[in-house]
Parts: C-alpha cells; sequence; structure tokens
C-alpha cells in the first residue's frame, strides 16, 4: 500500500511512471530503428561515379551502396554534415548524400555518405543492389536460353 492514501498523488505516480516508460520505448524504438536503416542490405560495388560540389563535377568510386547510404572515394577532403550530389556512372541513380564520415586512405579519402530523401526517391537503387545481391548465373541442366532451343530445333 503506497504511504499517501490521496487518489490525486496515486493518479499522478502513475502518469508520471508511465511518461517514463514511453520515453524510453521511444528513444529505444528510434535508435533501433537508425541502426536497422544503416545496416539496410549494403551491397559492395565497385563503379565509378560522378561528385557535385560547389558546381563543378569530379569522378568518384563507389565502394558501396545501400537504400540508407553509400561510401566512396573522392580525391578531394570533405567535411562531416556537407551535402554533394553522388551520382552513378551514367547520373542514371544518385541524389543528395550528407557526409557523415571522412577518413583519409592512399589516393583520396573514403566517404561515408547519407542519402537524403525519402524510400520513393531511392527506388532508382533497386536495379544496382538487386544485381550485386542476384548475380547473374548461367543457366542450369534444366534450364535452356532461346539460342539453345532453336540450335536444338
Amino acid at each position: 500500500m503506497l504511504p499517501n492514501p490521496n487518489p490525486l498523488v496515486i493518479e499522478a505516480a502513475i502518469a508520471w511512471a508511465l511518461l517514463i516508460v514511453m520515453g524510453i520505448a521511444a528513444i529505444c524504438w528510434r535508435t533501433y530503428a537508425h541502426v536497422t536503416r544503416r545496416g539496410a542490405h549494403r551491397v559492395l560495388m565497385d563503379i565509378p561515379g560522378w561528385m557535385k560540389r560547389d558546381g563543378e563535377w569530379r569522378t568518384v568510386h563507389i565502394q558501396d551502396l545501400s537504400l540508407a547510404g553509400a561510401s566512396f572515394v573522392s580525391p578531394l577532403p570533405l567535411t562531416a554534415g556537407e551535402k554533394v550530389v553522388v551520382t552513378g556512372p551514367r547520373r542514371e541513380i544518385g541524389g543528395l548524400v550528407t557526409v557523415r564520415r571522412v577518413q583519409s586512405i592512399p589516393g583520396g579519402y573514403l566517404i561515408g555518405a547519407e542519402i537524403e530523401g525519402d524510400v520513393m526517391e531511392r527506388t532508382g537503387l533497386a536495379p544496382y543492389l538487386a544485381s550485386a545481391l542476384f548475380p547473374d548465373e548461367p543457366p542450369g541442366p534444366a534450364e535452356t536460353t532461346a539460342e539453345e532451343t532453336r540450335r536444338a530445333a
């Protein structure tokens, strides 16, 4: 039994306890969602790309890619928090990214960046992710190509 039989004090204590639990749950959920998004199907890439900074395009080398971000090697040092445009080799994919980390490596700077925008803007990345996750494999013994079928006839 609580030391104070006043119902208002008991209700206030219960309300505070619920608010504290909800606050902790919200913090845990936000942290979990952020970590999950950053670890989303990261695919190792090895493709050339372009970076636009201060109105000037420079070549970069894209190292890995996910729906949440990318890493690439830049000839220029960037600063954390800086926003640049990064695109694929034919500029069919890409967009605004926010630099999250910069590491000096031989031949340039390894940049870790977070892709800006919502998921609908990231759908152009799907073919790149799919081709890296599911590379083309030769047909199996039961599978034949149209060319093989035509030769057999």
